[in-house]
Protein backbone atom coordinates (compact mmCIF):
# COMPACT_ATOMS: atom_id res chain seq x y z
CA UNK A 1 0.00 0.00 0.00
CA UNK A 2 1.28 3.79 -0.99
CA UNK A 3 1.77 6.13 1.60
CA UNK A 4 1.20 9.65 1.90
CA UNK A 5 2.47 11.75 4.74
CA UNK A 6 0.93 15.56 4.50
CA UNK A 7 2.83 17.90 6.50
CA UNK A 8 1.44 21.05 8.35
CA UNK A 9 2.67 23.60 9.70
CA UNK A 10 -0.05 25.27 11.89
CA UNK A 11 -4.22 24.42 12.23
CA UNK A 12 -5.46 26.53 9.46
CA UNK A 13 -7.55 25.13 6.96
CA UNK A 14 -6.39 28.24 4.08
CA UNK A 15 -2.59 27.33 4.91
CA UNK A 16 -0.45 25.64 2.22
CA UNK A 17 0.44 21.86 2.97
CA UNK A 18 3.65 19.68 1.42
CA UNK A 19 2.46 16.23 1.12
CA UNK A 20 4.68 13.19 -0.25
CA UNK A 21 3.67 10.09 -1.69
CA UNK A 22 5.62 6.78 -1.45
CA UNK A 23 5.94 2.87 -1.62
CA UNK A 24 8.40 0.66 0.57
CA UNK A 25 11.70 2.05 -1.86
CA UNK A 26 10.70 4.82 -3.55
CA UNK A 27 9.34 8.55 -3.57
CA UNK A 28 6.32 8.61 -6.54
CA UNK A 29 5.24 11.95 -6.09
CA UNK A 30 5.46 15.48 -3.80
CA UNK A 31 3.24 18.45 -4.33
CA UNK A 32 1.54 21.35 -2.22
CA UNK A 33 -1.78 22.28 -1.95
CA UNK A 34 -3.95 24.68 0.26
CA UNK A 35 -5.55 22.28 2.66
CA UNK A 36 -8.90 23.34 1.56
CA UNK A 37 -8.43 22.13 -1.77
CA UNK A 38 -6.04 18.42 -0.22
CA UNK A 39 -9.21 16.62 -0.76
CA UNK A 40 -9.45 16.74 -4.62
CA UNK A 41 -5.85 16.46 -4.83
CA UNK A 42 -5.87 12.94 -2.39
CA UNK A 43 -8.52 11.21 -4.68
CA UNK A 44 -6.55 11.92 -7.77
CA UNK A 45 -3.71 10.13 -5.97
CA UNK A 46 -6.04 7.53 -4.92
CA UNK A 47 -7.18 6.50 -8.27
CA UNK A 48 -2.96 6.94 -9.50
CA UNK A 49 -1.79 4.75 -6.52
CA UNK A 50 -4.78 2.71 -4.71
CA UNK A 51 -5.85 3.49 -1.33
CA UNK A 52 -2.93 5.49 0.62
CA UNK A 53 -1.91 4.65 4.49
CA UNK A 54 -1.92 8.43 5.36
CA UNK A 55 0.03 10.08 7.76
CA UNK A 56 -0.18 13.96 8.93
CA UNK A 57 2.81 15.08 10.70
CA UNK A 58 2.87 18.38 12.69
CA UNK A 59 5.27 20.71 13.81
CA UNK A 60 8.27 18.73 16.69
CA UNK A 61 7.96 21.63 18.55
CA UNK A 62 4.29 21.43 19.31
CA UNK A 63 4.92 17.86 21.30
CA UNK A 64 6.89 17.05 24.07
CA UNK A 65 9.22 13.51 23.36
CA UNK A 66 10.81 10.76 26.49
CA UNK A 67 11.46 7.89 27.39
CA UNK A 68 10.45 7.55 30.92
CA UNK A 69 10.40 4.87 33.35
CA UNK A 70 7.10 3.66 34.39
CA UNK A 71 6.22 1.52 37.31
CA UNK A 72 3.08 -1.37 36.63
CA UNK A 73 2.86 -4.68 36.91
CA UNK A 74 1.03 -5.19 33.54
CA UNK A 75 1.17 -3.06 29.95
CA UNK A 76 -2.44 -1.62 31.11
CA UNK A 77 -1.03 -0.52 34.47
CA UNK A 78 1.70 1.40 32.32
CA UNK A 79 -0.63 2.95 30.28
CA UNK A 80 -2.72 4.04 32.85
CA UNK A 81 0.39 5.71 35.00
CA UNK A 82 1.87 7.01 31.72
CA UNK A 83 0.84 10.54 32.00
CA UNK A 84 1.51 11.17 35.54
CA UNK A 85 5.37 9.84 34.43
CA UNK A 86 5.38 12.42 31.82
CA UNK A 87 3.87 15.49 34.40
CA UNK A 88 7.12 16.09 35.77
CA UNK A 89 8.35 17.29 32.18
CA UNK A 90 5.12 19.13 31.46
CA UNK A 91 4.85 23.14 31.62
CA UNK A 92 0.98 22.49 30.85
CA UNK A 93 -1.44 20.67 33.25
CA UNK A 94 -1.96 17.48 32.70
CA UNK A 95 -6.02 17.54 32.11
CA UNK A 96 -4.86 19.77 29.48
CA UNK A 97 -2.40 17.26 27.94
CA UNK A 98 -2.59 14.41 25.78
CA UNK A 99 -0.35 11.98 26.40
CA UNK A 100 0.54 9.10 23.61
CA UNK A 101 3.27 6.41 24.11
CA UNK A 102 4.55 3.83 22.51
CA UNK A 103 5.65 -0.11 22.78
CA UNK A 104 4.84 -0.74 26.57
CA UNK A 105 6.98 -3.48 28.11
CA UNK A 106 7.25 -4.63 31.67
CA UNK A 107 10.46 -3.19 33.16
CA UNK A 108 11.75 -1.29 30.17
CA UNK A 109 12.06 2.50 29.47
CA UNK A 110 8.48 3.74 27.85
CA UNK A 111 8.85 6.27 24.59
CA UNK A 112 5.86 8.73 25.34
CA UNK A 113 5.03 12.03 23.40
CA UNK A 114 2.62 14.41 24.79
CA UNK A 115 0.74 17.21 22.78
CA UNK A 116 -1.77 20.04 24.20
CA UNK A 117 -5.21 18.50 23.63
CA UNK A 118 -6.72 21.70 22.45
CA UNK A 119 -4.49 22.28 19.76
CA UNK A 120 -4.64 18.83 18.52
CA UNK A 121 -8.05 19.12 18.84
CA UNK A 122 -7.87 22.18 16.15
CA UNK A 123 -5.39 19.69 13.66
CA UNK A 124 -8.14 17.63 14.12
CA UNK A 125 -10.60 20.11 13.04
CA UNK A 126 -8.56 21.00 10.47
CA UNK A 127 -8.54 18.01 8.64
CA UNK A 128 -12.43 16.97 8.86
CA UNK A 129 -13.22 20.13 7.58
CA UNK A 130 -10.67 19.28 4.21
CA UNK A 131 -12.71 15.82 4.37
CA UNK A 132 -9.01 14.46 4.79
CA UNK A 133 -8.91 10.85 6.60
CA UNK A 134 -5.87 10.24 8.59
CA UNK A 135 -4.79 7.24 10.28
CA UNK A 136 -2.11 8.51 12.10
CA UNK A 137 -0.94 12.01 13.41
CA UNK A 138 3.02 12.29 14.43
CA UNK A 139 6.02 14.58 13.67
CA UNK A 140 9.16 14.12 11.60
CA UNK A 141 11.49 13.79 14.82
CA UNK A 142 9.14 11.36 16.62
CA UNK A 143 9.48 9.21 13.72
CA UNK A 144 12.87 8.83 13.91
CA UNK A 145 14.42 5.75 15.80
CA UNK A 146 18.38 6.61 15.76
CA UNK A 147 21.29 5.50 17.66
CA UNK A 148 23.20 8.32 17.32
CA UNK A 149 21.80 11.31 16.77
CA UNK A 150 19.59 12.81 14.09
CA UNK A 151 19.67 16.36 12.95
CA UNK A 152 16.26 17.53 10.83
CA UNK A 153 15.96 20.65 8.71
CA UNK A 154 12.60 22.43 9.87
CA UNK A 155 11.90 25.86 8.36
CA UNK A 156 13.04 28.06 10.75
CA UNK A 157 14.40 25.84 13.44
CA UNK A 158 16.45 22.29 13.68
CA UNK A 159 15.17 19.42 15.14
CA UNK A 160 17.80 17.54 17.52
CA UNK A 161 16.85 13.97 17.82
CA UNK A 162 18.23 11.36 20.07
CA UNK A 163 17.27 7.71 21.15
CA UNK A 164 15.92 9.56 24.56
CA UNK A 165 14.38 12.67 23.88
CA UNK A 166 13.76 15.34 21.09
CA UNK A 167 14.60 18.86 21.03
CA UNK A 168 13.77 21.75 18.74
CA UNK A 169 16.24 25.05 18.55
CA UNK A 170 16.65 27.54 16.43
CA UNK A 171 18.87 28.42 14.02
CA UNK A 172 20.60 31.10 16.10
CA UNK A 173 21.21 28.48 18.83
CA UNK A 174 21.93 25.26 17.13
CA UNK A 175 25.37 25.16 17.68
CA UNK A 176 25.66 25.68 21.24
CA UNK A 177 22.98 23.07 22.13
CA UNK A 178 24.87 20.86 18.61
CA UNK A 179 27.90 20.97 20.55
CA UNK A 180 26.16 20.35 24.19
CA UNK A 181 24.50 17.11 22.82
CA UNK A 182 27.75 15.59 20.97
CA UNK A 183 29.42 16.63 23.50
CA UNK A 184 26.97 14.77 26.39
CA UNK A 185 26.08 11.24 23.92
CA UNK A 186 29.06 9.85 24.02
CA UNK A 187 29.91 7.19 22.38
CA UNK A 188 27.59 8.47 18.99
CA UNK A 189 27.15 5.71 16.84
CA UNK A 190 25.95 7.88 13.89
CA UNK A 191 24.60 11.75 13.27
CA UNK A 192 22.41 11.99 10.19
CA UNK A 193 21.84 14.99 8.39
CA UNK A 194 17.68 14.96 7.12
CA UNK A 195 17.33 17.90 5.20
CA UNK A 196 18.28 20.08 2.08
CA UNK A 197 22.15 19.96 0.54
CA UNK A 198 22.57 23.31 2.44
CA UNK A 199 21.66 22.18 5.19
CA UNK A 200 23.82 18.91 4.76
CA UNK A 201 26.61 21.70 4.15
CA UNK A 202 25.93 23.73 7.25
CA UNK A 203 25.47 20.78 10.10
CA UNK A 204 29.10 19.39 8.79
CA UNK A 205 30.43 22.29 9.91
CA UNK A 206 28.98 21.76 13.12
CA UNK A 207 29.75 18.08 13.51
CA UNK A 208 33.08 18.97 13.11
CA UNK A 209 33.80 21.03 16.02
CA UNK A 210 32.85 17.97 18.35
CA UNK A 211 34.95 16.00 19.09
CA UNK A 212 33.57 12.54 17.38
CA UNK A 213 35.58 9.25 17.02
CA UNK A 214 36.48 7.10 14.26
CA UNK A 215 34.01 4.77 14.23
CA UNK A 216 30.69 7.69 14.14
CA UNK A 217 29.03 7.38 11.18
CA UNK A 218 27.36 10.47 9.15
CA UNK A 219 25.14 9.84 7.12
CA UNK A 220 23.08 12.72 4.81
CA UNK A 221 19.68 12.05 3.33
CA UNK A 222 16.76 13.96 2.10
CA UNK A 223 13.67 14.71 3.50
CA UNK A 224 12.22 12.85 0.42
CA UNK A 225 14.06 9.99 1.30
CA UNK A 226 14.04 9.48 4.88
CA UNK A 227 10.52 9.69 4.63
CA UNK A 228 10.12 6.26 2.51
CA UNK A 229 13.17 4.58 5.23
CA UNK A 230 10.58 5.87 8.11
CA UNK A 231 7.46 4.53 6.45
CA UNK A 232 8.79 1.43 7.08
CA UNK A 233 9.04 1.16 10.61
CA UNK A 234 6.58 -0.21 12.99
CA UNK A 235 7.43 1.10 16.17
CA UNK A 236 6.38 5.11 15.12
CA UNK A 237 4.56 7.15 18.12
CA UNK A 238 1.10 7.85 16.96
CA UNK A 239 -1.03 11.02 19.30
CA UNK A 240 -4.26 9.06 18.15
CA UNK A 241 -4.73 7.24 20.30
CA UNK A 242 -6.89 6.65 23.69
CA UNK A 243 -9.82 9.58 23.43
CA UNK A 244 -8.49 10.69 20.05
CA UNK A 245 -8.41 7.44 18.65
CA UNK A 246 -9.82 6.79 14.74
CA UNK A 247 -10.41 3.31 14.15
CA UNK A 248 -11.05 2.98 10.29
CA UNK A 249 -14.28 0.32 9.51
CA UNK A 250 -14.65 -0.41 6.04
CA UNK A 251 -17.43 -3.22 4.88
CA UNK A 252 -17.70 -1.82 1.21
CA UNK A 253 -18.47 -4.97 -1.24
CA UNK A 254 -15.86 -4.57 -3.20
CA UNK A 255 -13.44 -5.45 -0.05
CA UNK A 256 -15.60 -8.95 0.91
CA UNK A 257 -14.91 -10.30 -2.47
CA UNK A 258 -13.39 -14.02 -1.42
CA UNK A 259 -14.28 -17.02 0.21
CA UNK A 260 -12.51 -15.82 3.84
CA UNK A 261 -14.57 -12.79 3.74
CA UNK A 262 -17.59 -13.99 2.85
CA UNK A 263 -17.16 -16.77 5.51
CA UNK A 264 -16.46 -14.43 8.17
CA UNK A 265 -19.39 -12.16 7.19
CA UNK A 266 -21.61 -15.34 7.38
CA UNK A 267 -20.46 -15.74 10.83
CA UNK A 268 -20.57 -12.35 11.76
CA UNK A 269 -24.65 -12.09 10.97
CA UNK A 270 -25.01 -15.57 12.90
CA UNK A 271 -23.73 -13.77 16.13
CA UNK A 272 -25.24 -11.23 15.87
CA UNK A 273 -28.59 -13.25 15.52
CA UNK A 274 -27.21 -14.77 18.41
CA UNK A 275 -27.33 -11.39 20.39
CA UNK A 276 -30.49 -9.78 19.02
CA UNK A 277 -32.45 -13.26 20.36
CA UNK A 278 -30.14 -12.95 23.60
CA UNK A 279 -31.03 -9.35 23.75
CA UNK A 280 -34.64 -9.90 23.28
CA UNK A 281 -34.37 -11.84 26.40
CA UNK A 282 -32.76 -10.03 28.66
CA UNK A 283 -35.49 -7.22 28.05
CA UNK A 284 -37.84 -9.63 28.96
CA UNK A 285 -35.69 -10.45 32.32
CA UNK A 286 -35.51 -6.53 32.77
CA UNK A 287 -38.69 -5.41 32.55
CA UNK A 288 -39.62 -8.36 35.09
CA UNK A 289 -37.21 -7.43 37.45
CA UNK A 290 -38.27 -3.76 37.02
CA UNK A 291 -41.75 -4.65 38.14
CA UNK A 292 -40.31 -6.51 41.28
CA UNK A 293 -38.30 -4.01 42.40
CA UNK A 294 -41.20 -1.13 41.86
CA UNK A 295 -43.18 -3.56 44.11
CA UNK A 296 -40.53 -2.94 47.18
CA UNK A 297 -40.37 0.79 46.45
CA UNK A 298 -44.20 1.06 46.27
CA UNK A 299 -44.10 -0.52 49.79
CA UNK A 300 -41.72 1.67 51.32
CA UNK A 301 -43.12 4.97 49.39
CA UNK A 302 -46.79 4.42 48.65
CA UNK A 303 -45.46 5.61 44.99
CA UNK A 304 -44.30 3.98 41.84
CA UNK A 305 -42.49 7.28 40.55
CA UNK A 306 -39.22 6.47 40.57
CA UNK A 307 -37.51 9.58 38.50
CA UNK A 308 -33.52 10.33 39.15
CA UNK A 309 -33.30 7.74 41.33
CA UNK A 310 -29.57 6.07 40.96
CA UNK A 311 -30.95 3.28 42.81
CA UNK A 312 -33.52 1.83 40.16
CA UNK A 313 -30.97 3.19 37.23
CA UNK A 314 -28.59 0.45 39.21
CA UNK A 315 -31.30 -2.06 39.29
CA UNK A 316 -32.51 -1.76 35.23
CA UNK A 317 -28.65 -1.72 33.89
CA UNK A 318 -28.29 -5.25 36.10
CA UNK A 319 -31.43 -6.63 35.60
CA UNK A 320 -30.64 -9.50 33.41
CA UNK A 321 -28.26 -10.75 36.45
CA UNK A 322 -30.41 -13.72 37.20
CA UNK A 323 -29.90 -15.25 40.53
CA UNK A 324 -28.31 -11.85 42.18
CA UNK A 325 -31.79 -10.20 41.67
CA UNK A 326 -32.81 -10.30 45.14
CA UNK A 327 -29.60 -9.26 46.41
CA UNK A 328 -29.92 -6.60 44.33
CA UNK A 329 -33.88 -5.70 45.76
CA UNK A 330 -32.71 -6.14 48.98
CA UNK A 331 -29.72 -3.41 48.30
CA UNK A 332 -32.35 -0.95 47.40
CA UNK A 333 -34.19 -1.88 50.30
CA UNK A 334 -31.92 -0.74 53.28
CA UNK A 335 -30.69 2.33 50.51
CA UNK A 336 -34.58 3.51 49.79
CA UNK A 337 -35.94 3.00 53.39
CA UNK A 338 -36.17 6.25 55.63
CA UNK A 339 -34.10 6.48 58.22
CA UNK A 340 -33.25 8.88 60.79
CA UNK A 341 -30.00 8.57 61.86
CA UNK A 342 -29.07 7.85 58.19
CA UNK A 343 -29.01 11.15 55.67
CA UNK A 344 -27.83 9.89 52.28
CA UNK A 345 -26.08 13.07 51.00
CA UNK A 346 -25.10 11.16 48.00
CA UNK A 347 -25.50 8.27 45.05
CA UNK A 348 -23.50 7.92 42.59
CA UNK A 349 -24.06 5.02 40.12
CA UNK A 350 -21.75 3.70 37.43
CA UNK A 351 -23.03 1.76 35.00
CA UNK A 352 -19.83 0.84 33.14
CA UNK A 353 -18.09 -1.00 36.37
CA UNK A 354 -21.91 -2.02 37.82
CA UNK A 355 -21.20 -0.63 41.31
CA UNK A 356 -23.32 1.97 43.09
CA UNK A 357 -21.20 4.53 45.70
CA UNK A 358 -23.31 6.28 48.55
CA UNK A 359 -22.42 9.24 50.48
CA UNK A 360 -23.81 9.75 53.61
CA UNK A 361 -24.05 11.02 57.45
CA UNK A 362 -25.25 8.70 60.82
CA UNK A 363 -25.43 9.89 64.15
CA UNK A 364 -22.84 7.64 65.39
CA UNK A 365 -20.55 5.02 64.29
CA UNK A 366 -22.92 2.83 66.39
CA UNK A 367 -25.47 3.69 63.52
CA UNK A 368 -23.05 3.82 60.75
CA UNK A 369 -22.13 0.01 61.93
CA UNK A 370 -25.45 -1.26 61.95
CA UNK A 371 -26.10 0.51 58.43
CA UNK A 372 -22.99 -1.36 57.60
CA UNK A 373 -24.21 -4.63 58.19
CA UNK A 374 -27.06 -4.45 57.04
CA UNK A 375 -25.80 -3.69 53.32
CA UNK A 376 -23.51 -6.68 54.18
CA UNK A 377 -26.51 -8.96 54.28
CA UNK A 378 -27.11 -8.54 50.74
CA UNK A 379 -24.00 -10.57 49.85
CA UNK A 380 -22.65 -7.95 47.56
CA UNK A 381 -19.13 -6.71 47.56
CA UNK A 382 -19.17 -4.02 50.29
CA UNK A 383 -15.85 -1.52 50.28
CA UNK A 384 -15.61 1.31 52.78
CA UNK A 385 -13.98 4.12 51.21
CA UNK A 386 -14.16 6.82 54.18
CA UNK A 387 -15.69 6.93 57.69
CA UNK A 388 -14.70 9.85 59.77
CA UNK A 389 -16.15 12.02 62.41
CA UNK A 390 -17.60 15.58 61.24
CA UNK A 391 -19.24 17.75 63.83
CA UNK A 392 -20.82 15.09 65.92
CA UNK A 393 -21.75 13.15 62.67
CA UNK A 394 -20.26 10.23 61.12
CA UNK A 395 -19.12 11.05 57.68
CA UNK A 396 -18.96 7.98 55.33
CA UNK A 397 -18.40 6.76 51.69
CA UNK A 398 -19.05 3.11 50.79
CA UNK A 399 -19.26 1.40 47.65
CA UNK A 400 -21.51 -1.98 46.78
CA UNK A 401 -20.89 -4.05 43.41
CA UNK A 402 -21.13 -7.20 41.98
CA UNK A 403 -18.89 -9.85 43.85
Amino acid sequence: MARLWIRLDSPDFEQHAEWLVCDESNVLETGSSQVSSLTEEIERLTDSYGRLDTTLLIPDQEVLLVTVDIPGRSASRIRQAAPYAVEPYLTDEIDDVHVAYGEVKRGLPTQCMSVNRSLLRSYLTCIDEANIPVQAITTVGALSQPNGVDLIENSDSISIRTSQELAVVSNGAATQALTLVLQSTQPIESVSCIGSEAFHEKMEQLTQQAELTEETQTNRMSLEDWLVTAGQSEQSLNLLQGEFNRTEVSVSPSRIGNRSAVGVTIMMCAISLVFWVQGLWAAFESDELREDALDVYEEIYGTRSIAGSPVFRMQEQLGAVGDSRSDWLYLMEQVAEPRSAVEMTNLDFNSAQRRLTMTFTANSFAVFESFRNALEQSQLKLDVDLAEQQNNLVWARVTVSMP
